[in-house]
């Protein structure tokens, strides 16, 4: 797999490549604001074998999004679903928004699991892509200080 979008290695211009995705390989053309990822450094089980199907371990498998500027246009939101166990395949998935204020509501979600509540939240590494998205977009800033998520 390509490295092209781990977060320590976001780059700044130009075409950034996409996994694999249910129609194909997908590029972007923009700049990359920032990047969140739920990867972990440790493992929740015994590293010396991989972890059970549906087994969580961040260290193993995780979740990566990338807010990049289109050139011609908004915002595109890279959501890839990435894996390092034998066999598993990365997925991924490409959304655009015209605007920031669309940007940030489109990442957030509602836990439709039994008990929990409807709220709708922004997940951890949705907030975190648009914190270090916003110290280089100063409309992704606005909107987040309109909701309260970031400080003055």
């Amino acid at each position: 797999m390509d490295d092209a979008l781990r977060i320590d290695n976001v780059p700044e211009r130009g075409e950034v490549r996409i996994v694999p995705t249910p129609v194909g390989n997908v590029y972007v053309q923009g700049v990359a604001l920032g990047s969140g990822s739920s990867r972990a450094l440790s493992h929740s089980h015994d590293p010396s074998s991989p972890p059970a199907p549906y087994q969580r371990c961040s260290a193993c498998r995780w979740t990566q999004i990338t807010i990049v500027r289109g050139e011609r246009s908004g915002y595109v939101v890279v959501s890839e679903g990435l894996s390092n166990v034998p066999g598993e395949v990365p997925y991924g998935r490409v959304t655009e928004a015209e605007d920031s204020d669309t940007l940030v509501r489109d990442l957030f979600r509602v836990d439709q699991r039994e008990g929990r509540d409807p709220k709708p939240f922004l997940p951890k590494v949705a907030l975190r892509a648009l914190t270090v998205s916003a110290e280089k977009d100063s409309n992704i800033r606005r909107t987040l200080l309109g909701l309260g998520y970031l400080g003055c």
